[in-house]
């Protein structure tokens, strides 16, 4: 939950919770998440970007409205090709509290991926979200460590990109088509 994109966290979760154990009342606030979500999934982007504006601007004890609107239009902007407005969503991002290291390494692929449907990359971005994931994973994600490798890549480190992926191999997520990228990743730093 949602069914797309980055899970919910604990304090999204609570909050979810308390409203059940409230009733379920219909508020402001899921009226503009019900908008969102309509709107999304209509591709009706125009108007999912003004529901992620309207929770925006709400203020609900307990519930991070502003992370969650600034998540939302993440989607929004990937979807609608508009990438300075996707870029300047990354940004803060990457300065949320508390760190999320699925988001922050999904932003962060979206840059280094080498594929990247990107115009512009912007490897300090990606290099900072990369860095915060593995910081929040402890180093213990093969997936995330292989991100922050294609960062170091395209910082031009591609000495550091190898022993990044190394390291990432051993890590217990380095199985099937995890283990797959990260070796794909290996032979692409000793081609280039």
């Amino acid at each position: 939950m949602p069914p797309e994109g980055n899970p919910l966290n604990s304090g999204e979760i609570s909050t979810i919770e308390r409203w059940v154990d409230e009733g379920a009342r219909n508020s402001a606030y899921g009226r503009a998440l019900e908008r969102y979500y309509a709107a999304k999934k209509a591709s009706n982007w125009h108007d999912a970007l003004a529901a992620c504006n309207q929770i925006g601007s709400m203020k609900i004890r307990g519930v991070p409205t502003a992370d969650i609107a600034t998540k939302s239009r993440l989607i929004v902007f990937e979807a609608n090709g508009d990438e300075p407005g996707w870029y300047a969503t990354a940004a803060k991002v990457v300065d949320m509290k508390p760190l999320n290291a699925t988001l922050l390494s999904d932003v962060a692929w979206r840059i280094v991926d080498p594929h990247s449907k990107l115009k512009r990359r912007d490897v300090s971005l990606g290099f900072k979200a990369a860095s915060l994931a593995v910081r929040d994973t402890q180093r213990k994600s093969g997936a995330i460590l292989d991100t922050l490798a294609w960062a170091y890549y395209w910082r031009g480190d591609k000495s550091k990109a190898t022993a990044t992926d190394t390291e990432a191999l051993k890590c217990d997520d380095a199985k099937g088509e995890t283990r797959k990228s990260i070796e794909e990743s290996l032979r692409a730093f000793a081609s280039k």
